[in-house]
């Protein structure tokens, strides 16, 4: 079995094209980092503006179907502390779960696709499991001043699980993008794309935008993107070209100081989801199309545990079923995160 990529010995430098000081002219160009500021509203608290990085690592993809998922981790080691992560081949394989939780002051550049192996078995023993309503994660970022942007794809694969489901309705499915931990910094201009479960589980993290995200999930047969073992709930579901079933765009956890804002999601559960303990959050310019719209949900699902969710400085969201939505869940255990 193969283990999560957390505590491995780091490969050599010379799995990646190389590192090279910034502007040292040793490699391919890079494309700026965005300048991205909450527009036009903010939550009032400071956000922190990233140094220049000094160092790069270009990852050089293996091809042919290998996994790359040691080299990145590598990389993102050998970058850490003021560097920037250059994916910029056409395709990156992940077949292990990365924990990136280390990071400090690093830029991660995806201009390629990312895509997940199909290996379900794998995935449901190695895949980061938290007890909060079961979310497990492929991949995790945290740590403090991150940048992840670039024009690239991170492709979930969820339609082997979609297809899976239909013989196992409690398989437990990764989240495409995990963000635990994380204190400042952004993702910009990145296409998600058939995740198995939610897109991003934001979890303990404060001081983040989320800008210019398009996010979609579709299924090219009759079993539907979903994102918890619930079938189809009515007839309508059915004519909507099987886009997603309960596919949540961001759900956000016990984090503060968030904007969310001129982004795209095509979905048909919550566009974006309050979870407990979200405060002075920011949804602005985004086209939900077929979701559920703005959710603050869960609260008080689990016995013991003091949730709030409030200073949501605007909700401004269009879409054909946008809404504001308010749950309350009892549920009989307590989790941490």
């Amino acid at each position: 079995m193969r283990e999560s990529v957390m505590n491995v010995a780091l490969l050599g430098l010379s799995t990646f094209t190389g590192l090279c000081a910034a502007a040292s002219g040793c490699a391919p160009s890079l494309p700026p980092r965005p300048t991205v500021v909450p527009f036009p509203y903010n939550h009032g608290k400071h956000h922190a503006i990233s140094p220049p990085r000094t160092k790069t690592c270009y990852v050089h993809a293996f091809g042919n179907g290998q996994d790359d998922s040691q080299t990145i981790f590598s990389a993102a080691k050998a970058c850490n502390n003021g560097g920037t992560v250059a994916l910029l081949d056409p395709e990156y394989i992940i077949g292990q779960a990365l924990d990136l939780t280390f990071l400090q002051s690093v830029d991660f550049i995806i201009q390629g696709e990312i895509r997940f192996t199909e290996d379900i078995n794998y995935w449901v023993q190695a895949s980061f499991k938290y007890a909060y309503q079961g979310a497990s994660l492929f991949w995790q970022f945290g740590g403090v001043d991150v940048n992840v942007y670039g024009g690239g794809v991170i492709n979930g694969n969820g339609q082997v699980w979609w297809d899976r489901m239909v013989t196992n309705t409690t398989l437990q499915r990764p989240i495409l993008v995990g963000v635990i931990g994380l204190q400042g910094g952004m993702f910009s201009d990145l296409s998600l794309s058939n995740p198995p479960n939610w897109f991003h589980f934001v979890a303990n993290s404060s001081d983040l935008i989320f800008d210019k995200m398009t996010m979609t999930a579709l299924s090219n047969d009759s079993n539907a993107a979903k994102n918890s073992g619930e079938s189809k709930r009515n007839s309508h579901m059915e004519e909507k070209s099987r886009l997603t079933d309960l596919e949540d765009g961001w759900d956000l956890y016990r984090s503060d100081a968030i904007v969310i804002q001129n982004s795209y999601i095509s979905n048909d559960d919550d566009c974006v989801s309050f979870k407990p303990n979200s405060t002075n959050v920011v949804v602005q310019n985004l086209r939900c199309t077929g979701s559920h719209g703005i959710s603050v949900g869960s609260l008080g699902q689990y016995l013991g545990e003091t949730d709030i969710a409030g200073k949501f400085t605007s909700l401004t969201a269009r879409g054909e079923n946008k809404r504001l939505m308010i749950q309350k869940r009892i549920f009989t255990s307590t989790t941490p995160l």
